[in-house]
Order: structure tokens, then sequence, then C-alpha cells
């Protein structure tokens, strides 16, 4: 696979208790996905395990949470990661099973997080590069998730 400068994306995190689930043994927890619009983000997933809350947010769990994701792809597992300091890249890979593309952490273990490429969201599965990975074909990636906060205008209005 190729290597790229860079995709991002700006979603809105917002906490749902009521999605909270345990499986096989894992404790996930809910959150619906916004875009800034206020529209939701069509995905075929609603939970994350400690892991993945872990590489989004940090140690501490908000309530609601702006992030600018980055995703850069990789040439292999071992390829170059971009310079992104002060904030950490985090190495994951998909895997596309014909039209579901599974999240793998770095040891290669499955997470429970799948694209559907016939029911998600297309932007995400753009930012994502689904297109450019072939059916039994896997992207590794580096993610990189920032708090995000949308500029102010520094302008003040005009009075009459």
């Amino acid at each position: 696979m190729r290597q790229d400068e860079g995709r991002e994306i700006i979603v809105t995190f917002r906490r749902e208790r009521g999605k909270d689930d345990r499986n096989n043994g894992t404790e996930l927890t809910g959150y619906d996905v916004f875009w800034p619009s206020g529209a939701k983000v069509g995905l075929a997933f609603d939970t994350f395990c400690k892991i993945g809350l872990r590489y989004l947010f940090g140690k501490r769990l908000p309530e609601r949470a702006t992030l600018r994701l980055l995703f850069h792809a990789l040439t292999s597992r071992d390829g170059a990661l971009p310079r992104t300091r002060p904030h950490r890249v985090r190495i994951l890979c998909l895997r596309r099973d014909g039209p579901r593309l599974n999240l793998c952490l770095p040891d290669g273990s499955p997470t429970g997080i799948v694209f559907h490429l016939d029911g998600d969201d297309p932007r995400v599965l753009e930012w994502v590069g689904a297109a450019d990975i072939p059916d039994g074909g896997e992207q590794w990636f580096g993610l990189v998730a920032v708090p995000w906060t949308p500029p102010t205008n520094l302008r003040r209005p005009e009075h009459p």
C-alpha cells in the first residue's frame, strides 16, 4: 500500500451511556458521533473499548469532545511515521473482508470496530481510503487525535 501526507476529518463525540455494553468480557463505552454541522455521522458502530478510548481521548473520558482526526496511510507496519509533535501517532490496521473493513490493533488483533462499505458515511470511508484497499488487503496507518476548537472571528461586528 502507499504512504500519504494524511487526511483529516473533524467530528464531535458525545457520551451516550445507554449504549454502554460488554462483549466477551470487554467493557464498551457508548458515544454518538457528529459532524461539526450537528448532523450525525453514519457509522455501523457506536461503542469503543478501553484502548480505543485512550487512543481518542487520552486518560480522561469526556462527556463531549470535538477532535481533528488525522489518518496517515503507511507503506507497512514499520513504515515511516509522520511528525506530529507534540501529538502521539497510534499505529492501526484496516483489513478488508468483502464489504467490511475490520480495524486491528498494532499486534494484528481485531477490534470490535468495523466499517461497512455499503452503509457507513461516504466521507468517513473516503477518510480511511476504503476504495484503495482491495478485498483481502490491508492498510496500516497512523492515527492522530487532536482536540479541536472552532476558530473564532477576531473581527468585531460593526455597529451603526
